[in-house]
């Protein structure tokens, strides 16, 4: 799969990692193979998907509005990330 191929480009000592479009989580679990203690977040609008990926990463925000919107929710001021990832569904 083409998305999991990005896990190499996570800087590997990363310790907050923010996902968007997080989806099933499996880029989160993939690198969380790789650094075991990096916090690794995802932002999801689907709820069955959002409910999925909060099984396996440090947590998901569910959004009910485009990700463009998202510096209305003040997250990147709560939660300074080393890496944000962003792939449009690749």
């Amino acid at each position: 799969m083409v998305k999991l191929d990005l896990v190499g480009l996570i800087p590997p000592d990363s310790q907050r990692v923010l996902e968007f479009a997080c989806e099933y989580a499996d880029l989160g679990r993939r690198f969380k193979e790789i650094n075991p203690s990096v916090r690794y977040y995802g932002i999801e609008n689907l709820l069955d998907k959002a409910q999925q990926a909060s099984r396996y990463l440090d947590g998901v925000f569910l959004i009910d509005h485009p990700i463009e919107k998202l510096e209305h929710v003040g997250l990147f001021k709560s939660l300074p990330m080393d890496c944000l990832v962003y792939h449009n569904g690749v």
